[in-house]
């Protein structure tokens, strides 16, 4: 939890510094839509809502924040991810929309339970769980795609993630390993600007 206060406090003190300096964007302009509030369709068909918020900062770049919290009684994940785009080739003024490319940062775990006990439950008991096993990591990546917006607000990103990270993992009753991972994160994402 402490790491996504992280995050969202980099984002928003970003976001704040772009609204409050004219960093390219017409102030004036109450038709400038320079916000987005997305869903990864990917995640959802998944049966996991991620979340993603971007907010432009100039005529050229934004910065997003995704996340994404799921608790059920085997499983506890978490993953947020702070990204900055940079839109190089469009209009100036249309970000956050076309091209994109840019790093990102993010953080993540995944906690394995299982049944605290040998003893079968009935149906109606309730059951105590202990944790197995813990994967943790803090990260980087890359990140590129496509923003389409069409004129009434309805966004679609297509885009990929390279991620890499150094991960901690923690087994019940045994040491620490750790380990390099990478990996590709494809997103679909479907929202709104405004």
């Amino acid at each position: 939890m402490r790491s996504f206060s992280l995050f969202l406090s980099c984002f928003f003190l970003l976001s704040a510094s772009a609204q409050e300096g004219n960093l390219g964007l017409d102030q004036g302009n109450a038709d400038v839509k320079n916000h987005l509030l997305q869903v990864d369709l990917l995640s959802v068909a998944g049966g996991v809502s991620d979340l993603r918020f971007e907010a432009g900062l100039n005529e050229r770049s934004s910065m997003s924040i995704r996340g994404v919290v799921l608790e059920e009684d085997s499983l506890a994940a978490s993953f947020f991810a702070l990204s900055y785009r940079m839109y190089p080739i469009q209009a100036l003024g249309n970000a956050p929309k076309g091209f994109y490319i840019g790093p990102r940062m993010y953080r993540g775990s995944i906690a394995e339970m299982v049944p605290d006990g040998d003893e079968p439950v009935g149906e109606d008991e309730e059951v105590e769980y202990k944790w197995n096993e813990v994967v943790s990591g803090l990260g980087f990546g890359f990140e590129t795609g496509y923003q389409f917006n069409t004129g009434f607000g309805l966004t679609v990103d297509l885009g990929i993630a390279l991620n890499v990270s150094q991960q901690v993992i923690q087994r019940s009753g045994e040491g620490v390993d750790d380990a390099f991972t990478r990996w590709p994160q494809p997103s679909i994402g479907l929202g709104w600007r405004f």
